[in-house]
């Protein structure tokens, strides 16, 4: 698997998907996964960054850790990325520090 097997899956999450509610400002691939910035606009608005490390291939440590039972890579970014901002979003937006450029960086739950 490449890095762009996941650009799509990704931005489809933004657009029609569970992340709907957020606006994908930029994906940056690169040291072993992407790192993806977005806009809040309603519940815990701002600008926010998480870097997310992609699995190599179905079914490495990676992938099972995430999601053992995904068949593909569109299902595996709901639970490996989507669900996992979700989480990092609604848990960390209040209590973290924003950069001087203004983005909150976001920890992987």
């Amino acid at each position: 698997m490449t890095e762009l097997d996941f650009a799509g899956p990704i931005a489809q999450e933004f657009e029609s998907g569970m992340l709907r509610s957020l606006s994908l400002t930029r994906m940056t691939f690169a040291s072993g996964g992407v790192t993806i910035e977005f806009t809040a606009h309603e519940l815990f608005p701002g600008r926010f960054r998480l870097h997310v490390p992609l699995p190599l291939r179905p079914h490495d440590r990676l992938w099972d850790l995430y999601d053992d039972l995904a068949t593909d890579v569109v299902e595996w970014t709901r639970w490996g990325i989507a669900v996992p901002l979700r989480e990092a979003h609604d848990a960390q937006a209040l209590s973290g520090r924003r950069g001087e450029d203004g983005v909150m960086t976001l920890q992987m739950p």
